[in-house]
Parts: structure tokens; sequence; C-alpha cells
């Protein structure tokens, strides 16, 4: 939605909603340990609490239920003909539903449903919240279009599971920016920087253990904190109207400081 008030006075609010429900099964048919083909013992270096046989069906159920709200309101002062200034206003809300279950089909085909509690993660509960202001400005020199700007984040992370709630908060001002030189109307070179903070969902935080693949498992933990993410894009695009092609390309360099190393075992 747009409302001008006027000519140096402009509003604009956007929002979404996006509601996603997941279920997917993973079933892993094993004949040897992967981690010693020599020997055939229980997969996973015995960490599911399986008896030795001689095929090992092992499965996963999941359920993964999100939804997630982002809105944001934008006020532009038009500062002159060729400069404004836009503060901004927004957040962005997740919560998200978790269910896994490991379990193993054995060979008369009844289910084992195994008894170590870290093989569950029953109904676990997670929620980010990201409450942020910004503020920018844009101005025209020449041929080029410049706009720097600021971002202030607050950010909290909540997990509820095995009746235990754990809350991390966090707070962080990131700076952007973009400069555009427009050689002519169809024809630009647009270099853009900005830094931001990224989250993993509910799967990095579940403490419970999950398949990463047939060969290893992962466990989560709910202590992590976001990775700040610097990204340097430089995008070139030409349009021709007269034959209708378009040549765009680009190049993007990113660095990742404190990232989340996922492991297995």
């Amino acid at each position: 939605m747009y409302y001008t008030a006027n000519e140096k006075n402009i509003f604009a609010f956007e929002s979404q909603f996006l509601n996603q429900y997941e279920d997917p099964f993973y079933n892993a048919v094993l004949d040897i340990d992967p981690f010693d083909p020599t020997t055939n013992t229980e997969p996973f270096n015995g960490r599911l609490g399986i008896g030795e046989q001689d095929i090992y069906n092992i499965n996963q159920e999941q359920f993964v239920n999100t939804n997630k709200l982002d809105a944001k309101l934008d006020y532009y002062y038009v500062l002159k003909k060729k400069s404004n200034l836009n503060f901004t206003v927004g957040t962005s809300y997740v919560s998200q539903n978790f269910d896994s279950d490991i379990f193993e089909i054995q060979a008369d085909g009844t289910r084992n449903e195994l008894q170590d509690s870290n093989l569950r993660n029953d109904d676990v509960n997670f929620d980010f919240l990201d409450v942020y202001g910004a503020v920018h400005y844009k101005a025209i020199l020449g041929k080029f279009t410049i706009t720097p700007g600021l971002t202030a984040h607050s950010f909290q992370t909540k997990d509820r599971q095995n009746g235990v709630t754990n809350t991390i908060e966090t707070e962080r001002v990131v700076p952007d920016v973009e400069v555009r030189y427009d050689f002519r109307s169809s024809e630009t070179l647009t270099l853009n920087y900005d830094q931001n903070v990224t989250f993993n969902d509910v799967n990095s935080y579940a403490n419970g253990i999950l398949f990463r693949g047939y060969s290893s498992l992962q466990s989560g933990n709910n202590q992590i904190e976001g990775a700040l993410n610097d990204r340097v894009r430089l995008s070139y695009r030409n349009f021709n109207m007269f034959n209708y092609t378009t040549i765009f390309g680009n190049v993007t360099y990113t660095r990742l400081t404190d990232a989340i190393q996922m492991s297995g075992f």
C-alpha cells in the first residue's frame, strides 16, 4: 500500500504471511556399518541402540509447521528533486513446531520403537523475532545514484523443548550502501555492499538426533547465535529495446563471521 500525503511526504506499507507444512520421511536400509565396511555391527557406532542384524531398516518421521509474518512501514521525505530520506520500521516473526522420531522396521515387519529419548524431538517449539529500524539517504549525482544506510536490529530466539525454555537476545547495527552508474537509461553498473545477520531454523536448535544422510547423524544446539554476513556484489545490466535482448552479469563476494559449523557423528 502506498499513500502520498503531499509532494514531500510518501508512506508505503508491505506485509506477507506464510503458512507451511512439511512432513519428510527418511528411510535407510543398510547391511554394513558405514564407518567400517569390514564389519557388520550396528550403523552409527551403536548410537541408535539396535541389536546386531543382517539388514538394518532405519526410519525417521518428521513434521514441521512454519508460520512466518513479515511487515514493514516506509516513510520517504523528499529533500530535493534528486534526493530523499527513507525511514523504515519493521518486524519479522517466525514460529515453528517440530516433531521427529527414529525407529526400526525389523525383519518380520514389526516396528521397533527405540527407547532412547535422544532419538525423539517431541513437540519442539521455536520462535524467531527481528524488530528493526533503518534510515537511508538517496541522492542522484550526475550519472551516479548513491544510497547509503544503517539498520538497527533487535533479535530474539526462543526454543521450548523437554520442559525447558531457552531465550537468546542479540542487538546489532549493520550498514549497507548501493552505488549505481547509469551509462544510459538501459545500461547500468551497480555496486552493492551489505552486512546482515543470518539465523538457522528449528532443525539446528532441536536437541534430539536427526539424520544427515545414510552414514551420519546430527544433534542441534539451542545456544547458537546468528552469523554475521558481509556481502559485496557488482552487477551489470544492458537492455536493448530494438531487438529485445538483455545482457546481465554479476560477481559476488561473501564473508561469514561466526558461522554455524554443522558436524555429524
